[in-house]
């Protein structure tokens, strides 16, 4: 008769893998919430700064929702609204924009698109 391996004595995976009993997936989403705030936070200050540029009234930076269209239909805002957006951003945040390129345009998209650009060009 074949002899069944010993599997209480061998663990079957090695220590380094198994969580201890200090593991706890609820800070992981702890985390998860932290940073959507905090990604909230950011598009809050970048709408309060278009605020702020433009010189809007009647508005607030929570009124302008994260996916509504800038242009157009959204806040309605023109090319010169642009570069003004576009001059307090590269002073705020040391971001340059330059209107020739196609990551300018897609970053007046929206709210969220211009956090991310501003986000993903920013000086570490």
């Amino acid at each position: 008769m074949k002899q069944l391996p010993d599997l209480v004595s061998k663990p079957l995976f090695p220590a380094s893998i198994i969580p201890t009993g200090n593991y706890k997936p609820q800070k992981r989403l702890k985390w998860k919430e932290a940073k959507v705030n905090d990604q909230r936070s950011f598009q809050l200050e970048v709408a309060g700064l278009i605020i702020s540029a433009l010189e809007l009234e009647d508005i607030e930076a929570a009124d302008i929702g994260a996916n509504d269209p800038l242009f157009g239909d959204g806040l309605g805002l023109d090319s010169i609204d642009a570069l003004e957006i576009a001059l307090a951003i590269a002073q705020r945040y040391g971001v340059e924009m330059q209107a020739e390129e196609e990551s300018t345009r897609e970053a007046f998209a929206s709210l969220e698109t211009l956090c991310v650009f501003i986000t993903d060009n920013q000086a570490t």
